[in-house]
């Protein structure tokens, strides 16, 4: 198998938990192998020392890490034996990304119903999508009939399905469940993962959906201002989130490496997916590859999770639009508009003529003792129907001449008084 010094230097990246002593010589590849290995080696003892105990579950290395924590940990492990060729871990891999699964194979496990945001569900369907694109081994999947690839789709689907048109004009939030904290927060790292999940389906299936699905997350996300471009903050700079009890008009300016590094992946995987004569958002959006300074002492970082193999003609961080383009912003901005006000627009239902009851009884099989009192009711109907058209034909006539100054029966000085209403007279 081909290894670069590069590439595995990062998934040795990727997989540091930990500061951990170890000796690295940078020219020297066994070196680099063998750090990769002692760290790959050391996740496993953690998650060994988690599972072996009464109450541990496979998949989870245990508190206080959290749910897409685990999922970022087996995402590395799959990059590490992808460069190294080291397969001592996979059937331990290969159990963990099974048992979470869950009973609809969307990583939406019993076990964190209670507290799982679309970030964690998203960073295992990374998981999986890290997998398909590897070739990693899919015995565990064989009574299931699904694939990696699979599982990354379904969950798509499903997140999908999440976009909320209903409040700013779009977005993913960043719970799933109601009664979570954060529910009302629309943040980047879940739509930067499923910026880049939407990304890595276009490169790895051809079809033109995610690529329209990646168009519209990054577009949302300049537009509403968690990606900053040369009319907001610093070009290029990610932001945390917003809430949607102001509209998404006030963005919390807070910056983490790991919300900059899933769309960086993300937009890595666009461009590989299509060429940039193609890719409508890519022609207006000038996609650079950002330096600017993120924080990254958050817990919650989340390096690339994806093979660091890709060629990426991106030079700077920033997403930065040229004064001559700025009509293809405004241009992409209503396209997204107007999409979503098709999504809101009530189906009108064609007119059919309203259903009548026969007039003659003896078409309703009923006995004769009935056919009276049929005949009675119908008779009321037709008169219900014509005295609810008379009283509304009086209706609109009273609205239309009420306030006509021929037809108010009382004047006052400057006003008219109608039904005890105040109105000025001009």
């Amino acid at each position: 198998m081909h290894l670069s010094k590069t590439s595995l230097l990062a998934s040795s990246l990727l997989l540091a938990g930990n500061a951990l002593a170890i000796d690295l010589d940078l020219d020297n590849e066994d070196s680099i192998r063998d750090a990769a290995a002692t760290i790959a080696a050391s996740i496993v003892q953690r998650y060994t020392n988690a599972t072996d105990v009464p109450g541990g579950i496979p998949g989870l290395l245990g508190p206080p890490y959290y749910f897409w924590e685990h999922g970022l940990a087996w995402d590395s492990l799959i990059n590490y034996w992808y460069q190294t060729g080291d397969d001592s871990h996979n059937e331990l891999i290969g159990q963990a990304l099974r048992h979470q699964l869950g009973e609809n194979y969307d990583y939406m496990p019993a076990n964190q119903t209670k507290s799982e945001g679309n970030d964690d569900q998203s960073t295992w369907a990374l998981a999986a999508m890290t997998a398909a694109e590897s070739g990693f081994p899919s015995d565990v999947l064989a009574d299931l009939n699904t694939t990696w690839a699979d599982i990354a789709i379904d969950v798509f689907n499903q997140q999908a399905a999440r976009w909320d048109y209903e409040s700013c004009a779009g977005g993913l939030r960043w719970q799933i469940y109601p009664f979570n904290n954060g529910y009302d927060y629309k943040n980047s790292i879940s739509n930067g993962n499923f910026y880049q999940l939407a990304a890595r389906l276009s490169r790895f299936t051809g079809n033109s959906t995610y690529e329209e699905w990646s168009d519209r997350v990054l577009a949302w996300s300049v537009n509403v201002g968690l990606i900053a471009d040369e009319d907001v903050g610093t070009p290029g700079a990610v932001y945390d989130g917003t809430d949607i009890a102001t509209e998404c008009s006030d963005i919390n300016h807070i910056q983490w490496s790991a919300n900059a590094g899933t769309y960086l992946a993300g937009a890595a995987y666009a461009w590989n997916a299509v060429s940039p004569e193609k890719s409508t958002l890519s022609s207006s959006l000038h996609i650079e590859i950002a330096t600017s300074p993120t924080n990254t002492s958050k817990s919650d970082a989340n390096p690339l999770d994806h093979p660091p193999r890709l060629a990426s003609p991106l030079n700077n961080l920033h997403l930065r639009l040229r004064p001559r383009q700025q009509h293809q912003r405004h241009a992409l901005r209503n396209r997204l508009r107007a999409e979503q006000q098709l999504q809101h627009r009530p189906t009108r239902l064609p007119r059919h003529p309203r259903p009548r009851p026969s007039p003659d009884p003896h078409a309703h099989n009923l006995p004769p003792h009935h056919r009276h009192r049929l005949q009675h009711l119908i008779h009321c109907q037709h008169n219900l129907r014509r005295a609810i058209a008379v009283l509304r034909r009086r209706r609109r006539f009273t609205r239309e001449h009420r306030f006509h100054p021929a037809n108010v029966s009382q004047r006052r000085r400057g006003a008219v008084l109608w039904r005890g209403e105040r109105h000025d007279v001009r």
